[in-house]
């Protein structure tokens, strides 16, 4: 026995002395040689007292700062154009808020930035209207490795085009006269994405209109909405500015709504707001002030709308009928999401009890008891087979 211990003792000393030597061979070659200074050295260097620098020896390290310098210069130029495209833009048009609103900027006196691509301004003061929102979303030109992975998405993906952007959203008062409706006009190019991503477009159906661009189509409710807005409104020339080429070039999309963006899933929105939301493209610093008519038309389109605008009366009760029955659809969706989730409740409920009642059983009960259940899945299955039979 005496004998039997020893020899494992050894065996398991050989192993060891044979596992510690596997791994110190592994580290012998995993470490770096040692560096060896050249006795001769032709190239650059620079001493001072015992320090020697020699720049062909950190051509890697040099490489690394490089590239980190290049990232940097990168990311401070895309910054700083971003914010120059910006406040032109703003500064274009500040003039204009100025007239318009009692209160064209915020209390820090200058546009508010979020980032180095994303920019805003709130303003508030004017008949008709309770605010506007600018928000001005440009591209990531401070991100390299970002505008990298954009590109390489547009050669796989075809229909993303990533654009600046500028969305001004004027919220009308509550009071407005005007009987609420959903109307606009889109770029086809616009059109897939907006329906896709906007529920309030779901209750207007599209179409071209003879006074306007083959490219833009109007989404309306009812024929004599599109009439008033662009036949029979001569102080507002939105269809003359749109067919200019200098504008339509900017232009995105006009969307005139009462509904949200968002389908609501808890049942008809309690506070609807009325909105008039105007989307282009940023132009550039040096064409700034090419977008200034058509906003400067909007103003003269709330001015309408706030004036009450003239429909035929069959029309409003066309609008009127079809938001009851939206309503009614959301409110019989979210009672009946809500019936669900009581129920999924009530069983989660019972199948715990369940589960703490047989906690309780000896252990033959919960074997007798698992069996039962067992059978019963059994017979239940066998009778919906029967059933589809």
């Amino acid at each position: 026995m005496i004998r039997s211990l020893v020899l494992l003792a050894a065996a398991c000393s050989v192993s060891a002395q044979g596992i510690a030597s596997s791994i110190f061979s592994i580290t012998q070659r995993l470490t770096p040689p040692p560096f060896v200074q050249p006795e001769d050295w032709n190239g650059t260097e620079y001493r001072y007292n015992r320090v020697v620098f020699r720049p062909a020896q950190f051509k890697v390290e040099g490489l690394l700062v490089l590239c980190i310098l290049t990232y940097f210069a990168f990311w401070f130029l895309g910054k700083s154009q971003n914010y120059r495209r910006a406040t032109a833009w703003f500064d274009a048009h500040l003039p204009l808020f100025e007239t318009q609103f009692s209160a064209p900027i915020a209390k820090s006196g200058a546009i508010v930035q979020d980032g180095a691509c994303d920019f805003f301004n709130y303003s508030t003061g004017r008949r008709g209207l309770v605010s506007l929102h600018s928000t001005i979303c440009l591209l990531p030109r401070h991100d390299a490795l970002l505008r990298v992975f954009s590109f390489l998405w547009t050669m796989y993906d075809l229909t993303y085009t990533p654009r600046d952007e500028i969305q001004l959203d004027f919220t009308l008062q509550p009071t407005n006269p005007t009987v609420p409706f959903v109307w606009g006009i889109i770029k086809k190019d616009e059109m897939a994405e907006m329906r896709r991503t906007r529920w309030d477009l779901t209750f207007t159906k599209g179409a071209e209109f003879s006074s306007l661009p083959t490219d833009l189509c109007v989404f309306t409710e009812a024929a004599d909405i599109t009439e008033s807005i662009l036949k029979f409104s001569p102080n507002l020339p939105l269809t003359k500015l749109l067919n200019d080429p200098t504008i339509l070039k900017y232009f995105r999309s006009l969307i005139i709504t009462d509904q949200p963006s968002e389908r609501p899933y808890d049942g008809p929105p309690a506070n609807r707001s009325r909105h008039v939301t105007l989307t282009l493209s940023s132009p550039p610093s040096s064409d700034a002030a090419a977008t200034l008519p058509i906003v400067t038309a909007i103003f003269t389109l709330i001015d309408l709308l706030d004036a009450k605008l003239p429909l035929r009366p069959e029309t409003k009760a066309k609008l009127k009928a079809r938001r009851e029955e939206v309503d009614e659809d959301l409110r019989k969706e979210a009672t009946k999401e809500r019936n669900e989730e009581q129920e999924d409740s009530k069983r989660a409920a019972k199948r715990k009890a369940e589960e703490e009642k047989v906690s309780r059983l000896s252990p033959a009960e919960q074997k007798k008891f698992e069996e039962k259940e067992r059978k019963r899945a059994i017979r239940k299955q066998q009778g919906r087979m029967v059933s589809r039979k």
